[in-house]
């Protein structure tokens, strides 16, 4: 059926063709995230100890999708240390973006 709905009988559990593909490419994912992270490191002044876990990887993806769209922007929000910046930095640097910051 759509949207993961099934046409079987009632009660029975049937993964969607999205769920299986995130959960097969979510190491895949971390591992590419991990050689941009290698990478970003060695030809950046600031270099980042980044955890490639998979919460780092669905924000970086979601980071990585607004930046994409035409006129692209998002606002961050969350606790002290959760890594808004340095994900926002990496997304920028994946896609070939300038990035720009504003200080306090």
């Amino acid at each position: 059926g759509v949207g993961g709905a099934s046409d079987t009988e009632p009660g029975t559990a049937v993964a969607s063709p999205r769920t299986t593909v995130a959960r097969s490419g979510l190491t895949q994912l971390q591992r590419v995230m991990a050689a941009y992270v290698a990478e970003y490191n060695s030809v950046s002044p600031r270099p980042m100890p980044l955890a490639v876990f998979a919460y780092a990887v669905q924000h970086l993806c979601r980071i990585g999708r607004a930046l994409r769209l035409a006129g692209g922007h998002a606002v961050l929000l969350g606790d002290p240390g959760s890594s808004r910046r340095s994900l926002t930095r990496l997304a920028a640097y994946m896609g070939g973006h300038d990035l720009v910051e504003v200080e306090p």
